[in-house]
């Protein structure tokens, strides 16, 4: 799967990414909202390497999110399936925040989603303090649905 957007490419991770994908990974900024620690290499490599196994299993995962000038990679957006069910999310490093980035790439995503992976729903979980991340899903027409509770924290969660 390959996706381009106007200023992104959208792709699946590869080993090559683990070092840059780490460097996103230990900002504790990009990871404030999930638990607030930043991952190690290791764990960021186990992330990746997660991804890979999905795009085998399951046809989907999260995606590298990419620079099309240049291919840096910024971030990643896309499915996993975890124990609740397939979560939708993204995550950028901090340099490339308020630029558009995330409502750009989760767009893409969730049309590939609905359109190419033929999910009826696709269903995201945000920190109910994570303003921005839930600007992105309602600029998206996602539905706020209440919170919920997961991994012993309170969400709010959305579907589109």
């Amino acid at each position: 799967m390959e996706l381009e957007t106007q200023r992104l490419r959208i792709d699946p991770f590869s080993k090559n990414d683990i070092e840059h994908w780490a460097n996103i990974e230990a900002d504790a900024r990009v990871r404030k909202y999930i638990d607030g620690k930043p991952l190690t290499a290791e764990d960021a490599e186990r992330y990746i390497l997660r991804n890979i196994k999905s795009y085998k299993d399951n046809g989907f995962g999260r995606y590298a999110v990419r620079l099309l000038k240049d291919n840096t990679l910024i971030g990643m957006c896309g499915f996993l399936e975890e124990p609740y069910g397939i979560d939708f999310g993204y995550r950028f490093g901090h340099a490339y925040w308020q630029k558009g980035y995330a409502t750009e790439a989760a767009g893409a995503l969730v049309a590939y989603g609905h359109q190419a992976l033929k999910m009826q729903h696709i269903v995201a979980w945000v920190h109910p303090e994570n303003s921005a991340s839930m600007h992105v899903l309602k600029k998206l027409n996602f539905e706020h649905l209440g919170q919920d509770f997961l991994y012993d924290m309170t969400v709010e969660k959305f579907q589109h």
